[in-house]
């Protein structure tokens, strides 16, 4: 099966859950995909065993919230790609976890530095 050959697909929060999923899926349908994530290790690890199973994958590191790191991604795939035909807005952060990091947070004092929530979602 390639619906997605010749495709090009980038998926931020590739690294985990339901986007490491569609990182899978999307090899195997033969598109060339961009592992996006914050998290370097699991990312780069995704990314390993896709191409171990014979898809062609690529970590980028990537904080949805920091709109240059979104250039910079974006500059990465294209030099490597040269085009993007998917986007996959995947990545998120779960309530629980926003809610310790909240409280981490306001419990050093750093409230008025706290990034607004739309960055967070």
């Amino acid at each position: 099966m390639n619906r997605l050959r010749n495709k090009v697909a980038i998926v931020s929060g590739g690294a985990s859950g339901i986007g490491e999923g569609t990182v899978r899926l999307f090899a195997q349908e033969g598109a060339q995909v961009v592992v996006a994530d914050i998290n370097e290790t699991l990312g780069r690890k995704v990314a390993e065993e896709v191409r171990q199973a014979g898809g062609d994958a690529t970590f980028i590191r990537l904080d949805v919230s920091r709109e240059e790191e979104w250039d910079s991604a974006i500059r990465q795939m294209l030099e490597r790609y040269g085009k993007l035909n998917v986007l996959i807005n995947n990545a998120g952060i779960s309530l629980a976890t926003m809610w310790r990091t909240t409280r981490w947070r306001n419990g050093t004092g750093s409230f008025p530095s706290t990034p607004p929530a739309s960055t967070w979602a």
